[in-house]
């Protein structure tokens, strides 16, 4: 079954972590390094993530897992981006091109099980 992200207002960890393909873990962790993930938390300590939220740790995932950044490097990179403005239109950039592909192969899955 393909994991897409829907446009909701906030997202909890374990859907940003079906959805972007790493573990919840991965997620804290690049939280605790890029200052642009600041989920908001509940009165029951549940984080919430937003759709800016996701965008950049597309980004991030994007930077770090399939460029080869290191996180230094994607640092820079986004600093750049930032600086440029083309950092808003990569993220939703990523995240369509994720959706798209979670589409394709949920489609292949049904068809090969015809």
């Amino acid at each position: 079954m393909a994991i897409t992200a829907d446009r909701k207002s906030f997202y909890k960890i374990g859907e940003l972590s079906k959805y972007l393909g790493v573990e919840p873990s991965v997620i804290r962790y690049w939280e605790s390094l890029f200052t642009d993930i600041r989920p908001e938390v509940t009165g029951t300590n549940r984080k919430l993530y937003t759709r800016n939220d996701l965008e950049m740790l597309a980004v991030i995932r994007y930077l770090v897992k399939e460029a080869q950044f290191s996180i230094e490097g994607a640092k820079q990179r986004i600093a750049d981006l930032k600086h440029s403005g083309e950092l808003s239109e990569l993220k939703v950039e990523l995240v369509e091109y994720r959706a798209s592909i979670e589409k394709t192969v949920g489609s292949l899955a049904a068809l090969s099980q015809l």
